[in-house]
Parts: structure tokens; C-alpha cells; sequence
């Protein structure tokens, strides 16, 4: 669950601070804040968090995780890395792109660029699963509400 509270609410904040300024910079013709955007990029990860605050045990989510979340973000590299060279292109905004996202393009960007961005990535994650962690532990904590001292 941690993880999917970490690249869900990275995936708002993606969409939100990097898609759509990018989006609106181009003049791209994209619809922002169609009802598919907001059902995928607000309300799941909106979703998955009250789930998470209301429902799980807190306080059980370990500190290692985040190396968890790391293979986990490793395992999408490598998968768009073997996509890309098995010949997969994406389709996006009626045109045929080998990356699917603007800042994934290293050919365009440039790999110093693209060694930013993605440490960039690496580090929000990092930020991200660190912050889960410490309010996990937070709410972890037992409250004693037994304000009456028996003798």
C-alpha cells in the first residue's frame, strides 16, 4: 500500500506541476481536466490515500520500503527500456513517439538533462516514501485517551 501511495501521489503531482504547464506551454492539443484526467491523476490516488488513512493498521510500514519503491521505479525503467528496443513506440496525441513522456526523451533533451530530470525523479520518490513513512509512524503512535486515574 506504501508504494501505491508513493507513485500515486507522485503521479498527481507529476500531472499537475509537469504535464499541464507543459501542456498548455505547446498549445497542445489535449484536453486538461477531461474527467479520464481527473478520475486517473486526482481522485484514484485521492482514493487510495482515504483508503490507506481510514482502513490500515498504521504503524507498520518499515523504513526499507523505500528501497522497495526504488525497484519498484527500476522496474518501470527497464521495462520501457526493453519496450523501446523490441521496437514499442507510444502513441500520444495522434503521433508515434519512442518516449512516452517529454522529459524521458533523452535524445532531445540531452543526457545531462535527462541525468537531472531523473535524479530529480529518484529523489521526489525518495522525499515521497520518507514523508508515508513518518506519517505511518506518527499515527502509529498508541493515544491514551484513559484520562482517569484509578487508585
Amino acid at each position: 500500500k506504501q508504494t501505491l501511495v508513493v507513485f500515486l501521489t507522485l503521479t498527481t503531482i507529476v500531472y499537475s506541476f509537469v504535464l499541464i504547464p507543459y501542456i498548455s506551454d505547446h498549445h497542445i492539443a489535449y484536453q486538461i481536466f477531461s474527467l479520464k484526467d481527473i478520475f486517473i491523476h486526482y481522485l484514484v490516488p485521492f482514493i487510495v490515500i482515504l483508503d490507506y488513512a481510514l482502513f490500515d493498521t498504521k504503524g507498520n510500514i518499515k523504513y526499507f520500503y523505500s528501497g522497495g519503491n526504488l525497484f519498484t521505479l527500476s522496474t518501470y525503467v527497464f521495462y520501457l527500456l526493453a519496450y523501446m528496443n523490441l521496437g514499442g513506440r507510444f502513441h500520444v496525441n495522434g503521433e508515434e513517439k519512442l518516449y512516452p513522456y517529454f522529459f524521458l526523451d533523452v535524445q532531445t533533451l540531452g543526457f545531462e538533462t535527462f541525468a537531472w530530470i531523473a535524479a530529480t525523479i529518484l529523489f521526489v520518490v525518495l522525499l515521497l516514501s520518507w514523508v508515508v513513512y513518518k506519517i505511518d509512524q506518527i499515527l502509529g503512535i498508541p493515544l491514551d485517551l484513559d484520562f482517569t486515574k484509578r487508585k
